[in-house]
């Protein structure tokens, strides 16, 4: 069932989610090559581990060295596809990281090489592109974006499957913010509720997403799984957090 907790404070809540292995080759500069200098602020998103830290701001990525403190662009000049990042995230075990752009453009990083998914840009989505949040599973990653669930898989390094919001008339108009998954189910975040659909169905097919009735009106703006549990905040301006613990009443 669903549960309402005791308010908590948040200033803000980031994933510090592994191992951060951005090569050495994505930082040095060539003879001849180009390194970028704009400014770095309004960060969108973050992630960290093996001694750096790497923001995505409006302007593109950068990573923190801790042990030199030496900063480190990640921009088109170094190799990446776009600007504007909007979300980015890390793989643990693998190694790999991925990252979103509000124009729909997804950079893989593997192994120091940068691998760009131009899918989205050539798609003839007309409405907005930006890639909200990124949510990884073994080899796959999940993209939650404006314009509907993108799956993309790291290994083989293609876009497995993707669903536009707008191919349904009960999900025009919304968007998917953010996206995990939790017990055989995948749980997308909406600008007008909780969704679910079967991990492993294809959910290119929106008749098979369930929505989530007893959390009350109003969208999700951030979900996690933590000790068993789905944690979500609603989109309501306060300082509340809810949680789904199956089984019990």
């Amino acid at each position: 069932m669903l549960m309402k907790y005791t308010p908590l404070f948040f200033g803000a809540l980031f994933s510090l989610l592994g191992p951060l292995n951005a090569q050495q080759n994505l930082a040095q500069i060539a003879p001849g090559a180009w390194r970028a200098h704009v400014p770095m602020n309004r960060c969108q998103s973050i992630d960290a581990g093996a001694n750096q830290l790497v923001l995505a701001s409006q302007n593109g990525l950068w990573g923190y060295q801790f042990l030199d403190f030496e900063r480190v662009p990640y921009t088109t000049a170094e190799g990446f596809s776009s600007i504007q990042p909007s979300a980015l995230r890390y793989h643990q075990t693998q190694n790999w990281w991925i990252a979103g752009y509000q124009d729909g453009q997804i950079d893989l990083i593997k192994n120091g090489k940068i691998k760009a998914f131009p899918d989205l840009l050539s798609a003839g989505i007309s409405s907005s592109r930006k890639v909200q949040r990124i949510f990884v599973t073994q080899d796959s990653a999940w993209l939650a974006c404006d314009f509907g669930l993108v799956l993309v898989d790291m290994r083989q390094e293609v876009i497995r499957n993707s669903v536009l919001f707008s191919d349904n008339p009960l999900f025009t108009g919304q968007q998917c913010v953010d996206f995990v998954t939790f017990q055989n189910f995948g749980y997308a975040a909406l600008s007008n509720g909780l969704y679910r659909f079967p991990l492993g169905a294809n959910f290119k097919n929106l008749t098979l997403w369930e929505k989530i009735n007893d959390i009350g009106a109003g969208g999700v703006q951030s979900l996690a799984v933590y000790q068993n549990q789905l944690v979500y905040l609603k989109n309501d301006q306060t300082d509340s957090i809810l949680r789904w613990a199956p089984g019990q009443s």
